[in-house]
């Protein structure tokens, strides 16, 4: 039908008769020029084969330029030319260097030759399929990398944003947790905490003084990390002072029941219930366990001086931190000894009287500056 159409189209241009004539010349041009593009495409196979054919030749006889050898490198590398070499070999190159007449070589013996060849010429057949694989492999495994990344980050290794509470001399705040749990932090203190509970434990870390009180979660104990201790309850009521600077570090139950847990050790040391304090002295590395009030526990949130067996060493460094003052001690001794120390009102001169009474001490106060001696 689109050669009739073709034909109608040339009789209409160039009259009835012409176009039928116009269009059979041009069929058998285009039948001329195909048979002339075979024969181009035959003349450069031909003329292809022998240049390999010499290529090779010249190749077994160390005959090759550098160029000649890069063009045989690339011929292997592109992986089209394989059956051509192959049949060179066969039909013509091995003939001519072994300067005999050996026939036709039988498929095996040309693929070993051939083989040769490709390990002389330190490349492998269908090395594009190679290298394509061996990208996509790369490829594979970067990606499961990045995947493994974020999967470790957001679901092994997830970081939680921390917050860190501090207070100034004299200063005391009440802070509530994500779990509801309440803290006092007394001053010149420090707790570090969670955003957000997550994981099978409620962590807080506190460097100094303070009271909590837990909200009771049984199937996510709460730890409170402080010093070398390691303070473990479910649901409860109970103060730690924990100063860097205090000879002991001291845990005291208002109700319930906590478990104290030394540093690097599973099982609980003790197990302290209400109106327990254990003082644990980190030069002496010894634990000391007495009975308190658990009205004397909760004094410090309500203004109140309280210090039951205490070093005078820790009540001065505790009225330090309190009055913004500094104590020195004329013989250092005299900081070991212990003594329980109760005050009801907050002026400075009332308390600094009565604490240098029970220490059998007397103190001289210049500034902010108090000799005890």
């Amino acid at each position: 039908m689109g050669g009739a159409f073709f034909t109608w189209i040339l009789n209409y241009k160039y009259g009835i008769g012409c176009g039928s004539l116009l269009y059979k010349f041009i069929l058998k041009q285009r039948k001329c020029i195909c048979f002339t593009d075979c024969i181009i495409s035959k003349l450069t196979s031909i003329t292809l084969d022998i240049k390999i054919k010499n290529l090779l030749l010249k190749y077994l006889n160390d005959e090759c330029t550098d160029e000649e050898i890069e063009e045989i490198r690339h011929i292997f590398l592109d992986g089209k030319y394989q059956e051509e070499w192959k049949q060179a070999l066969e039909e013509d190159a091995v003939h001519q260097m072994d300067q005999k007449p050996l026939g036709r070589m039988d498929k095996e013996n040309v693929d070993s030759l051939y083989q040769k060849i490709l390990i002389k010429t330190q490349v492998k057949p269908k090395s594009r399929l190679i290298y394509a694989y061996w990208w996509k492999a790369v490829a594979a495994v970067l990606v499961m990398g990045v995947m493994g990344y974020f999967i470790f980050n957001n679901v092994f290794y997830n970081p939680q944003t921390m917050v860190e509470v501090s207070t100034l001399t004299g200063e005391r705040i009440k802070i509530m947790l994500p779990d509801s749990s309440t803290i006092w932090l007394n001053d010149e203190s420090k707790l570090s905490y969670s955003e957000k509970f997550e994981g099978d434990t409620r962590d807080v870390y506190l460097e100094g003084k303070a009271f909590f009180e837990v909200k009771e979660n049984k199937e996510k104990p709460f730890l409170v990390h402080s010093g070398t201790l390691v303070i473990k309850v479910l649901g409860t009521s109970f103060d730690i002072k924990a100063y860097k600077d205090d000879k002991d570090i001291a845990v005291t139950v208002a109700t319930g029941k906590v478990s104290v847990i030394r540093d690097k050790v599973a099982l609980p040391y003790r197990t302290l219930l209400a109106g327990d304090q254990l003082a644990y002295d980190k030069e002496a590395k010894e634990f000391m366990e007495q009975k308190i009030e658990v009205d004397d526990i909760l004094a410090w949130k309500e203004g109140r001086l309280i210090f039951v067996d205490e070093t005078v060493g820790d009540i001065a460094r505790s009225l330090e931190r309190r009055y913004d003052i500094k104590f020195v001690f004329v013989n250092p001794a005299d900081k070991n000894q212990r003594v329980t120390f109760k005050q009801k009102g907050s002026n400075l001169k009332d308390v600094l009287q009565i604490f240098s009474l029970v220490a059998g001490l007397e103190y001289q106060e210049v500034g902010n500056r108090i000799e005890m001696k």
